[in-house]
């Protein structure tokens, strides 16, 4: 885990408490034409390749790829790191990361390495799971607790504390129009 003052371009953020806000200010900074791509992995998929097309579909690419592969290539990761690379991706945030497993994690994380991007990994729990601290093990990484330390870029800036207060009342309030209630009741919409 990295100590330095500079954060890793790995960041794994603890969500405690599950809260709902974390999924949506993320969902809501998915922009892949500002090279922001939040990744809500499917239920029930639990291989690389069904990571690898839910990925595809987060960037607006085609999942299922035509022809025949030889035996042990992995065409939908080779599709994944190509469009990463073609299209101005600079920023991977994955919700539910406590439920990958320590090979899928991996995958991101040779995908971090092989385009560069910032890979943020949200874990919906008290702690860090035994696979992705297992995964982790020889990444360069920084572990927080605080979603605000683990900015996402917005444009030429950043997505901020001023952003992140806006964000939340939006939601509150768009929340209790459809008549959502326990979902960030401290929030008083603006």
């Amino acid at each position: 885990m990295s100590l330095a003052a500079r954060p890793s371009s790995v960041t794994v953020v603890i969500d405690r408490d599950d809260d709902a806000i974390h999924i949506h200010t993320a969902l809501a900074a998915h922009h892949p034409p500002s090279g922001r791509i939040t990744l809500h992995p499917g239920p029930g998929t639990t291989g690389e390749t069904g990571l690898a097309h839910d990925f595809l579909a987060a960037l607006g690419k085609p999942s299922l790829l035509p022809g025949r592969f030889p035996a042990g290539r992995r065409p939908a990761w080779e599709a994944a790191t190509a469009w990463v690379t073609a299209l101005p991706v600079t920023w991977l945030t994955v919700l539910r990361a406590h439920r990958l497993t320590a090979r899928r994690t991996m995958r991101l994380l040779q995908l971090h390495a092989l385009t560069g991007v910032h890979l943020t990994l949200v874990c919906h729990g008290p702690h860090l799971p035994a696979a992705l601290h297992q995964a982790l093990r020889t990444a360069d990484y920084s572990l927080t607790a605080d979603f605000e330390a683990a900015r996402v870029p917005c444009g030429a800036g950043e997505f901020g504390l001023e952003q992140v207060v806006r964000l939340r009342l939006t939601l509150a309030g768009d929340l209790a129009v459809r008549g959502v209630r326990g979902v960030g009741e401290e929030l008083q919409p603006a």
